[in-house]
């Protein structure tokens, strides 16, 4: 070992000791206790150990605290999207019983929201993409690989899954 990484190692043992004499370990749930023989993909390979015992601990390893977090992300983002496509068909719909005159404010605001909706969902997709990037690079794991959100086939299913939720089979033009 390089004396760089000798140096690391002790810095991280000082801290581990100085922790443990101020009694930053006393209360950790399962203390005394021995770890669990469960296996799991998230603890294979070389850090099998400390990912157990984080696991044991309730402390997941980065990676997949970085993955739950971009699966939360693109969930909202895919709601956000979804809610858009139904506030536009219902805007739509409207002006099917609206008077002469409402018409072009419902047609108006129907289209002006969505685009609002779609340039919001392009921002959300592209940070998440960076995001999944970065979770790919660190992620220890090949089959944990995420895929980056697909934009615009994201806005189709989008507006085809609400489509058959409302009854209408192909979304307006504008």
């Amino acid at each position: 070992m390089s004396e760089r990484h000798l140096s690391w190692l002790r810095r991280i043992e000082d801290a581990i000791r100085r922790a443990f004499q101020q009694g930053d370990f006393d209360d950790l749930r399962g203390t005394g206790q021995p770890l669990s023989d469960t296996h799991s993909d998230y603890y294979a390979g070389e850090h099998d150990l400390a990912n157990r015992v984080l696991g044991a601990l309730e402390m997941p390893p980065e990676f997949i605290t970085m993955r739950r977090e971009i699966e939360a992300e693109v969930a909202a983002a895919r709601h956000a999207l979804r809610a858009a496509v139904r506030r536009r068909e219902r805007l739509l719909d409207q002006m099917n019983r609206a008077r002469l005159n409402e018409i072009v404010p419902l047609h108006r605001e129907a289209w002006d929201s969505w685009y609002a909706a779609v340039a919001t969902f392009h921002q959300q997709a592209r940070a998440i993409n960076r995001k999944v990037e970065i979770f790919n690079l660190k992620n220890p794991i090949p089959n944990l690989f995420y895929p980056p959100l697909r934009i615009e086939e994201e806005i189709e299913r989008a507006e085809q899954e609400v489509l058959r939720e409302v009854g209408h089979s192909t979304p307006p033009t504008r």
